[in-house]
């Protein structure tokens, strides 16, 4: 398991050491585990998958939201691990959201950058077609996360 130093995984995610040193604060505030060792942060892989989760999510929810998200993310994973010879139910959905995030995370932005567009869209393309770009996009967005085979809301004509 590699270990790495506060500059270094500065450097590999591209954010300043003050900054890192934040979100490590912020994501401990809110029931993020890191190893500890004394008083200092031992930092490893799985501490930089967070890390890169967070950067992304940052583009979607306030940086707070962002750390609560994850850290409660990281308790589940944790009491699961835990917990492996317990059968859990959990949703198909669920399941395909956390085993990829960073997809999901990355298929938000797309869609919801489609939705601010969506008035200009509407002025420029008009409803019918707009409509079939959104829902083009919300099957993608569904492919993504892994629900592509549940049926629509929606139906063109």
């Amino acid at each position: 398991m590699e270990e790495y130093t506060f500059k270094d995984l500065a450097e590999e995610l591209n954010i300043s050491v003050p900054n890192l040193r934040r979100w490590c604060s912020m994501l401990e505030e809110m029931g993020y585990q890191f190893e500890r060792t004394e008083d200092k942060r031992r930092l490893y892989e799985q501490d930089r998958d967070i890390l890169e989760m967070l950067i992304r999510m940052k583009e979607i929810f306030k940086l707070e939201e962002a750390c609560r998200i994850l850290a409660l993310y990281s308790k589940a994973e944790r009491e699961r691990s835990f917990n492996a010879e317990q059968p859990v139910e959990v949703s198909p959905t669920a399941i395909s959201v956390l085993k990829k995030p960073a997809d999901v995370f990355d298929a938000i932005i797309v869609f919801e950058k489609d939705l601010v567009e969506l008035k200009e869209r509407l002025y420029w393309c008009g409803m019918t077609a707009t409509i079939q770009h959104l829902s083009e996009r919300w099957d993608t967005f569904k492919h993504e996360i892994g629900i592509a085979d549940r049926p629509s809301a929606y139906e063109i004509s």
